[in-house]
């Protein structure tokens, strides 16, 4: 493998990152239901630590099995895999590279998205939106892995991704309790309709979903519906619920 086959594309240089952010936006509310999962799982933790040597991101007392993504260079701005950081071209961290790897080379989508396949790139503000660098890549790493949950971390010039893979983290179930919150927030965080939140939603979770133009019908096991009101352009514009007890 070759720099020639995974080049790098130099600081400044302008990118279109328009089809990833779509695609890593749309799953906002599963990452973010994922993510509020885990933060329920670990209560209040005091500090963390990740070695890659172990693949192992500690909080606490609390361990799981991570993977490293990559890195964004606040400097540069630039997005590094972990594959193409020769710190971690070593026999001993192979393991923790494995899902950047996997991405490279086995994902579905490693040739409609050229990020997969580019050792290093620009970020920029199409990957910046909102304040937060990275997050559509973050978010579009979770869905093609379908992780447990994400991790991001600062060391200084930069932040470093992980993604958990861990048995023993139980994975997020369909909250009808929250989801109307979770999907107003990605809403207005992500630029993604509620019609495209809502549907990705319920094709992640395998939900029943009813479409009648102007509404959407999610029904959740052991719930019941909840029905979302539509606008012409997409947007959320209410919720309704017939949910049963437990």
């Amino acid at each position: 493998m070759t720099e020639v086959e995974f080049p790098s594309i130099p600081a400044g240089t302008a990118v279109d990152h328009r089809a990833l952010c779509h695609f890593g936006a749309r799953h906002a509310v599963v990452v973010h239901e994922a993510q509020e999962h885990l933060a329920d799982q670990l209560g209040e933790w005091s500090h963390y630590d990740f070695d890659p040597f172990t693949q192992t991101l500690s909080f606490d007392d609390r361990s799981f099995k991570a993977q490293l993504l990559g890195s964004h260079s606040y400097e540069s701005d630039t997005w590094l895999w972990a594959w193409g950081n020769q710190a971690y071209a070593t026999p001993e961290l192979e393991k923790v590279t494995a899902a950047a790897r996997w991405l490279r080379d086995a994902s579905p989508d490693r040739d409609r998205a050229w990020q997969l396949r580019t050792r290093l790139f620009p970020v920029g503000e199409q990957l910046s939106a909102g304040g937060v660098p990275c997050w559509p890549l973050q978010y579009a790493a979770f869905a093609w892995l379908r992780a447990r949950a994400t991790f991001q971390g600062d060391y200084g010039t930069g932040r470093f991704f992980l993604t958990i893979h861990d048995q023993t983290l139980p994975p997020a179930i369909p909250n009808a309790l929250s989801f109307p919150r979770l999907v107003t927030a990605a809403a207005q965080t992500s630029g993604v309709g509620a019609r495209t939140l809502v549907q990705t939603y319920a094709n992640w979770h395998g939900l029943a979903l009813r479409d009648t133009g102007d509404t959407l019908g999610l029904q959740f096991p052991s719930a019941g519906e909840i029905t979302i009101g539509l606008d012409e352009f997409g947007r959320a514009t209410s919720f309704r619920s017939q949910l049963r007890q437990g």
